[in-house]
């Protein structure tokens, strides 16, 4: 640890305001992103949701977090040290498994800013680094706020504003799940009896959808039952309920659905196929002009954070197989790509 008059005000810049101010920068980005692709996919967004932890909650509990950090570091000088360290301790452990796992993006900053964990890891360390070599006086940083009464303050109005923001971002509209004529069957508002029936169902629209828990709980559900299809809005053919289709969920920036596409949609598979696009800012690859999927674009009303190609096999309506991500080949019926 470096000692001196030049090393205690740098470790009150450091501690006291960059790494404040960076904590609420990351924070606020997602407070008004409202979307779990915020959230670190490996360590923390995919666990979470195979655990069926509800991630938009999760999402504003971290932010609360992270504001009371914040608080703690600006108001309580004596804690101020130990809670940065602490913090970007933890940042930066995140980030080593990110980059462990091959992720592209740390999400830290909402989907629609992309950086990868290795520039965030170098930011976090140089800030922890700073923590870690230079003092920080007591004395000399009391002089800044001070107190245990403002942090709580400034945590509870930290809490308040994520579960208010929360809160506003769920009065989305409601939407009536489609209802294609079923061909032997009359349509009903009571629970579906067989595939022939689909009910209307009036659902709020949220900001974002993933698939919650685990996707092979899918199998043997009716196509209507499931949120997803009441979320899409798609443009149902009215024999869905009957025989062999594949609903796919595909973004013109993923590799493995371009191999789809190009390797699968070209005459191997003769099962309908109904592809849904998922509107992407920089696609990266066109259609070949010989596939054979019936093409449909999602609803860009809401972000759905999906690892694609998301695939979904129906048979007389009721969910046969369904996977997400790379391994889809099986679901498909058609040989493994190389990955």
């Amino acid at each position: 640890m470096l000692k001196g008059p030049v090393a205690a005000k740098a470790g009150l810049i450091v501690t006291r305001i960059l790494v404040p101010l960076w904590i609420l920068t990351g924070a606020t980005f997602k407070l008004i992103a409202q979307t779990p692709s915020t959230l670190p996919r490996y360590t923390i967004f995919d666990p979470a949701r195979n655990a069926g932890i509800d991630l938009g909650i999760l999402l504003n509990v971290l932010i609360g977090l992270e504001l009371l950090a914040v608080a703690v570091i600006v108001f309580m000088p004596r804690l101020a040290r130990a809670m940065a360290g602490f913090m970007l301790g933890c940042f930066v452990l995140i980030l080593i498994n990110e980059l462990y796992m091959g992720a592209e993006n740390c999400g830290c900053f909402g989907g629609k800013i992309s950086i990868h964990p290795g520039v965030m890891m170098a930011i976090d360390g140089a800030l922890l680094v700073g923590v870690i070599l230079f003092p920080l006086k007591r004395t000399e940083g009391g002089k800044l706020f001070g107190g245990i009464m403002p942090a709580a303050a400034a945590t509870i109005v930290g809490f308040a504003l994520t579960a208010g923001v929360m809160a506003m971002s769920q009065k989305g509209g409601t939407t009536i799940a489609p209802t294609p004529q079923a061909s032997g069957g009359q349509q009903t508002n009571g629970p579906a009896a067989d595939p022939r029936t689909v009910q209307p169902t009036q659902i709020d629209f949220p900001n974002f959808w993933y698939v919650k828990g685990d996707i092979n709980a899918w199998v043997g559900q009716y196509w209507n039952q499931l949120e997803l299809f009441q979320l899409m809005r798609g443009n149902w053919p009215a024999d869905i309920h009957e025989g062999e289709k594949f609903i796919i969920l595909y973004r013109r920036d993923c590799d493995h659905c371009e191999a789809m596409f190009y390797e699968d949609f070209t005459g191997k598979i003769t099962t309908p196929i109904l592809a849904y696009h998922i509107p992407v800012e920089n696609p990266n690859w066109d259609l070949p002009p010989n596939h054979t999927a019936q093409l449909f674009d999602l609803s860009g009303e809401l972000e759905w954070i999906i690892t694609t190609p998301l695939v979904i096999k129906l048979v007389d309506g009721r969910v046969a197989c369904a996977a997400e991500g790379e391994d889809f080949e099986p679901c498909l019926g058609v040989e493994p790509h190389n990955h």
